[in-house]
């Protein structure tokens, strides 16, 4: 089971209400925004260093009761129980860090990046930039408070007082904000944390078995300055690429070596991007967004995208993180419920509803489906702190569960792909944190030894987490975050084994743990990959 604390369930509840868009909640929590480590009302405060080290007293003061912006500015505002001085003498902080925390509201990621700046340091805090770094030998101090767009102040602090024999950092942090005032009664969430340096992987080249064919972030003249790529879809020589803060670009890649812009439909941001056919043989990009829902774009015409519709309004503000296609039918995310939704696009410009449906435990303990695939009448739902669950859509006027897997302690399920070994269904399964797996899960019936079982997983390094998936025949590709593109073989589902990699990530600037490759598409006539790396832009890759 998860590690949750008594608030988790009132805080699970506001997850996907008017917090999310703050970024304020742990990751955990606030599933759309950490997928990301967007904030879409951040203003940068940045806050000069004070003197490094602690002060004289003995014992931390009590938590704040409300927010003035002067709390946890100093290593002795922490309790120090677990601190050994003196053991980070000699400690390079420079780099990226991933935190696996364990906090008051449960156990989720976190992340920094600190670069040196005028003599000290500077450190990436989600979308905040701080030049409160204070490093000495019992303490690395790092600070951040800023006043969003609507007004909240919040307050950001690291402490790492201790380095493990592994080069691994423990410490403690805190995160408040008046909106956790408004929302709680109380304005911070404190805890633990182990902290990882993250760099490639030891002795890895940049690629085994794939090579970089093309990079695309806009031209010279129009460089894609704003906002960060997220997902790719490939159709007759186009990549529709979607980014948030930014919208969807079409990109022309017949040859991969010269990709170029063709066109662009601005927005404030999609999250995912799938390709359908409308009347007519015109075609739609289909691009949801965890703020605006789904917007039908006519793309017919590639250098004059133009919108058709966006999801009809149901009485809510709709949010949706991703969604499949099976010919006319888009299956997506709810995330304002937590469910599936089943709609028939025909016709994109005019859309219909045909069913949906919503776990029965998301009432009692949160959580909602963060990726999904359909394939023979059976949806695969990644449900975010439930499992991975399996319902049966052949009639979604009823939707029906068929199965559940939720052998695993975080369930941080995210994306699934499914095939076929040895006559049975197997899904090959990722879950999305510190301490990410992928997992080769039964999902046959007729196979009752191995039905909803795992049977086989394959794990790097804690540190960096899996992301999406997608295959062919017996092969499974992953976009797998700051360590790029991998490529698994589960023809032998008990023992996946890596067959071929391409490093994407050239490291930095560690705004979250959620950076690199983060999403795929794989041609099967041609072989080649594309990815949405969020920092580099479209990668087009070649395979050996």
């Amino acid at each position: 089971m998860m590690r949750m604390r008594s608030r988790f369930d009132f805080a699970a509840r506001l997850a996907r209400r008017a917090l999310v868009p703050f970024g304020l909640l742990p990751f955990a929590l606030a599933v759309a925004v950490l997928a990301t480590s967007c904030s879409t009302d951040a203003g940068a405060l940045l806050v000069d260093a004070g003197a490094p080290g602690a002060d004289a007293r003995d014992e931390p003061p009590p938590p704040p009761d409300h927010l003035t912006g002067a709390e946890y500015d100093a290593p002795s505002d922490f309790d120090r129980i677990g601190c050994e001085p003196g053991t980070l003498s000699g400690l390079d902080p420079v780099g990226v860090w991933h935190h696996d925390t364990d906090g008051d509201f449960g156990v989720w990621n976190d992340a920094y990046g600190i670069e040196e700046r005028q003599g000290g340091y500077s450190a990436w805090l989600g979308t905040e930039r701080t030049r409160d770094v204070r490093l000495d030998d019992d303490d690395l101090f790092v600070r951040t408070v800023y006043q969003t767009a609507s007004g909240h102040l919040v307050v950001r602090a690291f402490d790492a007082c201790r380095r493990d024999d592994d080069g691994s950092l423990w410490g403690r942090y805190a995160q408040c904000s008046t909106r956790y005032v408004e929302y709680f009664g109380f304005p911070c969430l404190t805890g633990t944390f182990r902290g990882v340096r993250v760099e490639r992987m030891p002795g890895e080249a940049e690629g085994e078995g794939i090579t970089l064919l093309g990079e695309f972030a806009g031209s010279p003249s129009d460089p894609w300055e704003t906002g960060i790529a997220v997902n790719v879809r490939v159709e007759d020589g186009l990549a529709y690429v979607v980014r948030h803060s930014d919208g969807l670009r079409i990109v022309d890649v017949d040859d991969p070596t010269q990709p170029r812009d063709v066109g662009r439909y601005y927005s404030g941001g999609y999250n995912d991007v799938k390709l359908v056919r409308g009347p007519g043989g015109r075609r739609y990009a289909l691009c949801s967004s965890d703020y605006l829902g789904i917007d039908s774009i006519d793309v017919t015409d590639p250098a004059q995208p133009s919108l058709a519709a966006t999801l009809p309004d149901l009485g809510y503000s709709w949010s949706v993180h991703t969604l499949f296609t099976v010919g006319v039918l888009v299956y997506f995310v709810d995330g304002t419920t937590g469910g599936l939704e089943v709609w028939d696009y025909s016709d994109p410009a005019a859309p219909a509803r045909l069913g949906g449906y919503v776990h029965p435990d998301v009432g009692a303990v949160g959580g909602s489906i963060h990726d999904l695939y359909v394939a023979d009448g059976r949806a695969y739902l990644s449900y975010w702190n439930i499992g991975f669950v399996v319902v049966d859509v052949t009639d979604p006027a009823v939707i029906t569960q068929v199965g559940q897997f939720d052998d695993y302690e975080r369930r941080t399920s995210h994306s699934s792909w499914v095939t076929e070994v040895d006559g049975c269904k197997v899904a090959v399964h990722g879950d999305e944190d510190f301490g990410a797996h992928l997992r080769t899960i039964g999902v046959d019936e007729d196979c009752p030894d191995t039905f909803m079982k795992q049977i086989g997983e394959l794990t790097l390094r804690p540190e960096v987490s899996v992301h999406n998936l997608m295959g062919q025949g017996t092969l499974a590709y992953a976009s797998w975050y700051q360590d790029g593109i991998r490529v698994i073989d589960v023809a032998d589902p008990a023992a996946p084994r890596l067959v071929a990699w391409f490093n994407t990530w050239q490291g930095g600037p560690g705004k979250s743990f959620f950076e690199g490759a983060i999403g795929i598409d794989v041609d099967a006539a041609t072989g080649r990959i594309y990815v949405a790396d969020e920092p580099r832009g479209l990668l087009i890759l070649g395979q050996e």
